[in-house]
């Protein structure tokens, strides 16, 4: 049964993707900025993260609007995708192995998280483990996952492309490609989600609330 894309692009989506485009160009450009300070790496640092965060954050509101079964069970998915889009950056200092960010900024080579064919391999592996369990708590997980991840590989792939491991790196990513894949992400995962809860529930149709 197809989607009607009026459920999939509403008003409140298309403000949320305006949102996401404000944030990383806002981030982008806090990049460039010289922070006259002794702390402008860890601003530097902490404005990209959190951008990373807020990106994730924002692109699964785009996702799971008007299809969470509660508006609390939205906002802690939500704060969790933004958490896990933030949380990839830990392996700098677990690869540094300290807590130093000029250590963790100076690594020879990408560390593990920043693998872009390892999202595919935990998102599958969490789908299994919540079959295996049935388990209905989060039955999203491997998608939020996905989306959280894949956002901030994305970010970074403007700069360095992405670690395709073990196969290689993809040339950086021309600016244009990386806006498009922002703004699109969040809505093909949304047309996934709509989609599954129309061949699960065709009766109740696609309302958005």
């Amino acid at each position: 049964m197809p989607i009607d894309w009026k459920y999939v692009v509403t008003p409140k989506i298309a403000l949320l993707e305006a949102l996401v485009v404000v944030i990383f160009l806002t981030g982008d450009g806090l990049l460039g900025f010289s922070f006259e300070s002794a702390y402008a790496d860890t601003l530097r640092a902490l404005s990209d993260n959190l951008t990373h965060g807020l990106i994730a954050a924002i692109s699964w509101a785009i996702v799971i609007d008007g299809q969470a079964d509660s508006p609390r069970g939205a906002l802690l998915q939500i704060l969790l995708c933004g958490a896990l889009g933030s949380l990839v950056d830990v392996d700098h200092f677990l690869a540094a192995r300290s807590l130093k960010l000029k250590a963790a900024l100076s690594l020879p080579q990408r560390p593990p998280f920043h693998a872009t064919t390892v999202i595919p391999v935990i998102s599958l592996v969490i789908l299994v483990t919540q079959r295996l369990t049935q388990t209905r708590h989060l039955p999203y997980l491997p998608l939020l996952f996905l989306v959280s991840w894949l956002s901030h590989h994305t970010r970074d792939a403007v700069r360095r492309g992405y670690w395709m491991w073990p196969f290689g790196e993809t040339p950086p990513l021309p600016y244009g490609t990386y806006v498009m894949l922002n703004i699109g992400l969040p809505l093909i995962v949304r047309c996934i989600v709509l989609y599954s809860k129309l061949s699960e529930q065709p009766h109740l149709g696609l309302e958005v609330v």
